[in-house]
């Protein structure tokens, strides 16, 4: 979802009438490669670049294309534009490669009309995959994914059941409304397993951390066992998986190393110092007399998750488990852009960029009318003036709600709004 718009852009023409169309397009996408169509120069691009814009007929795009598409998390975006400039078609990547994207994006700068056929798309709708790829929640049972999708264009809304207050994802409340009960939602974000029926999205946040104490002679099948168990037994998602944690001392141990590069889990190790400054949990006199540390497991899981226990110490022959919840949440942005001197000519693609990646638009009234035709799609606040600090204060609270957000400003002013919404 965050793909760089403007990066690796192959640009493929046929006659001079294309390649007059390929060298006005060029002057907005300066770090485009810029062809004549050759076959062997489109598969020569196909695997280095974002996108690819053809300049012809679609029927020689397709079967020049077909032979080389993979599936849509791998393959680049494929438009094509007729030789008059009048129509930009996105024809394969709309969401993944954001085609879409570019197409509107092309569409605006060239005076051409986006030709777009994705469903959420033309029902200005938010694409459920891309908020999910977005949010990097794992899909429990991704064959359900195309019955919400459809569900969401027939009924414009989408109920989803959240069961932790440590998950935060940016929401839509003009499409996603947010239930108190599992029953209700149509999408499940969960880490714990719950009813559920066959008709429900269920997406897993990865936001669990395991503490581990044990003996230097376990073995990683042990450990794999162990934690698969309590997993099983607490009704956990061993998806929501995010580390492990123990004391420095054992975080080298090979076999917790083994385990951890099996499923990419990140390692969380602490002195003994560390471990102690988290009272209350359990305590072991042995473990305490020989490192000094009243429950490794508990305090070591609290420390890297900096959340709260959910499964308390449960102690197997060679090592002790206890499971931490830590807080999940998407992290916002915002783009600081400078739009030039009015006119869509002089925007920097960079700008271009950002200003197609947010989901929120900021800034002075003025400048918004400008470039009014770039963010027709986008929720837009335009300020008067005056309003420098209601605007920055605006771009922040969204961002701290997981959004993209790009704000409208002279830059030699932004510190000077920075604190003065900080200082109240």
């Amino acid at each position: 979802m965050e793909k760089n718009l403007m990066s690796n852009i192959a640009i493929f023409y046929l006659n001079n009438k294309g390649l007059k169309l390929a060298k006005e397009i060029f002057q907005f996408f300066p770090h485009a490669k810029v062809a004549k169509f050759s076959q062997d120069e489109v598969k020569r691009s196909w695997e280095d670049s974002s996108a690819l814009l053809f300049i012809m007929a679609a029927g020689i795009v397709v079967r020049t294309i077909a032979p080389l598409i993979k599936n849509k998390k791998e393959d680049p975006a494929v438009l094509v534009i007729d030789e008059e400039g009048k129509y930009v078609i996105p024809l394969l990547g709309g969401h993944q490669a954001r085609a879409n994207e570019l197409a509107t994006t092309l569409a605006t700068l060239i005076n051409a009309t986006p030709v777009i056929t994705t469903s959420s798309d033309i029902n200005n709708l938010p694409a459920l995959d891309l908020w999910i790829e977005r949010c990097q929640l794992f899909i429990q049972n991704p064959s359900i994914l195309p019955k919400i999708m459809s569900k969401f264009i027939e009924n414009k809304k989408i109920k989803i059941y959240i069961n932790s207050d440590l998950i935060r994802v940016p929401i839509f409340y003009e499409h996603f409304q947010v239930v108190k009960e599992a029953k209700f939602a149509d999408i499940i974000i969960t880490n714990k397993k719950l009813e559920v029926n066959e008709e429900q999205l269920v997406l897993i946040p990865c936001n669990l951390v395991v503490g581990l104490g044990f003996h230097d002679w376990i073995t990683s099948e042990e450990i794999e066992e162990a934690i698969k168990q309590v997993f099983t037994e607490e009704g956990l998602y061993f998806e929501g998986l995010k580390g492990v944690a123990t004391i420095e001392k054992k975080a080298k141990n090979e076999a917790l190393q083994e385990f951890s590069r099996k499923y990419g889990l990140r390692v969380f190790s602490y002195t003994p110092e560390e471990l102690q400054e988290v009272k209350g949990f359990s305590f072991s006199p042995i473990v305490e007399r020989v490192i000094g540390v009243s429950s490794v497991c508990e305090q070591s899981a609290i420390l890297a998750s900096q959340g709260r226990l959910i499964v308390p110490k449960r102690v197997f022959k060679d090592l002790t488990i206890a499971v931490a919840e830590a807080s999940y949440y998407v992290k916002g942005k915002v783009y600081v852009v400078g739009i030039g001197p009015g006119s869509l000519f002089y925007i920097t693609p960079k700008a271009i960029n950002a200003i197609r990646e947010a989901e929120v638009i900021i800034g002075y009234k003025t400048y918004i009318d400008q470039i009014e035709s770039l963010i027709k799609d986008k929720k837009v606040f335009a300020y008067g003036m005056t309003e420098e600090v209601k605007r920055a204060k605006t771009a922040i609270e969204y961002a701290l709600k997981g959004m993209i957000v790009s704000r409208f400003r002279c830059f030699f002013n932004l510190k000077r709004d920075w604190i003065r919404y900080n200082s109240g």
